[in-house]
């Protein structure tokens, strides 16, 4: 009887194993710039269907300049990992300046397809990394398995 139940226990072992590995996707770091490394961040960090952006930036005084600059630039990594802007889940905005960047929400809009908007926290700082920067934009994204 001990015998049968150590060969159940080492078989459901293995298959536990099996599936967890399987189900385990590597984690798949993309860097961009070459100070990303100087600094300690990753640009795009993937897990499975999992992707995360971190902050894509741009210089102002132009507010219309730095979302279309930000947006684009997030449009484009998402394209070379098989996702696009409506992939997105959920998008974290920083900027210097709120009132300049309502201004210019119609901008943001055109780039989330069909208003799937994602869910968002906008918040106004007294500085970003750079002080030339007035927008800095995250975002997490799930590619679908169709892609």
């Amino acid at each position: 009887m001990r015998r049968i139940l150590v060969k159940r226990v080492s078989l459901v072992s293995v298959i536990f194993c099996l599936m967890s590995c399987a189900s385990n996707p590597a984690t798949v770091r993309t860097h961009y710039e070459d100070y990303e490394e100087q600094i300690g961040f990753t640009q795009v960090v993937q897990h499975g269907e999992r992707l995360i952006l971190s902050g894509i930036t741009a210089p102002g005084p132009d507010m219309q300049l730095a979302v279309d600059t930000v947006y684009g630039k997030i449009t484009s990594i998402l394209k070379q990992h098989g996702a696009s802007m409506g992939d997105v889940v959920k998008e974290s905005l920083y900027t210097t300046d709120m009132l300049a960047f309502k201004r210019h929400l119609e901008s943001r809009r055109k780039y989330y397809p069909e208003g799937s908007y994602p869910a968002a926290t906008w918040l106004e700082v007294k500085g970003l990394f750079m002080p030339e920067y007035v927008l800095e934009v995250e975002v997490e994204v799930i590619i679908p398995d169709s892609k």
